[in-house]
């Protein structure tokens, strides 16, 4: 009798894992958990056991800002500064400080 799942189908619980990680890992800093929604198109119970059990196996760490994969880079391998791109440019007034502009962008 035939089984309504394939053995030799990766789980869809490590799918999403392995998405997670992949995003994080992409991104080289933190996002909301709502972004990854998006990005991911995962439905929200999926998406925050995947989360907390990558943050139970070491693997992401969550704070206020959002998460952020661990050990994103190799060991022995230099980040660079080429790894980021431009996605947009924010012109302040004069005297006002960029962490207040900053500290909203974050996460999302």
């Amino acid at each position: 009798m035939p089984t309504l799942r394939d053995e030799s189908a990766p789980a869809l619980s490590g799918g999403l894992d392995e998405r997670i990680l992949d995003t994080l890992q992409g991104l080289h800093g933190r996002i909301a958990f709502s972004g990854l929604r998006r990005v991911l198109h995962a439905h929200p119970e999926s998406l925050s056991r995947s989360l907390r059990r990558l943050e139970r196996e070491g693997r992401i760490e969550r704070s206020d800002s959002g998460y952020r994969a661990l050990d994103e880079v190799p060991q022995g391998v230099p980040r660079t500064s080429n790894d980021l791109r431009p996605i947009g440019q924010v012109d302040l007034p004069p005297g006002a400080p960029p962490e207040s502009v900053l500290g909203r962008l974050s996460g999302r």
